[in-house]
């Protein structure tokens, strides 16, 4: 049996639909959404894996994510505000998830000017790639530190 990518795709349309019409409910998980899917649970994972997602859990997270995103750019509210309208029980776990799904913290959404793309989930403009691997600023404030401190070694030395 072969599936159509269009169908793959209606599919995903309406199953983000499903998740966008739930976002404030924190306790809208696998179960509920599979229910309101129509789906058996076991199927909807299959069908997630087949177009490219990880698992029910990580399509609804990225959904979530994605809108608060949206909401970042808006700055009409703080992230920890953010982090429950869109179904987060805690922003300190909103912060852990849309930090390790975009690679910066939600704080930084607005600072950087950022743009979500239609075809991805990554920000346009991150201004961190170049080609090679992406060091967070955490780390380049380390090492700017560590060269200092370096230098100043020597000098007096």
């Amino acid at each position: 049996m072969t599936r159509s990518v269009e169908g793959d795709k209606a599919l995903i349309q309406r199953l983000s639909e499903i998740v966008n019409g739930n976002l404030e409910n924190g306790q809208f998980g696998v179960e509920e959404f599979a229910r309101e899917a129509g789906l058996s649970r076991s199927y909807l994972h299959r069908r997630l894996k087949a177009a490219g997602h990880k698992s029910i859990s990580s399509f609804i997270r990225t959904i979530r994510l994605e809108r608060a995103f949206d909401l970042l750019q808006e700055g009409e509210a703080p992230a920890s505000e953010i982090a429950y309208r869109v179904g987060f029980g805690s922003p300190s776990y909103f912060n852990h998830c849309f930090h390790e799904h975009f690679g910066f913290p939600p704080g930084e959404v607005k600072k950087r000017g950022l743009i979500m793309t239609e075809q991805s989930s990554e920000p346009d403009n991150l201004n961190m790639h170049d080609g090679q691997s992406r060091l967070k600023s955490s780390h380049k404030k380390i090492i700017v530190i560590s060269l200092g401190i370096f230098t100043l070694v020597l000098f007096f030395v």
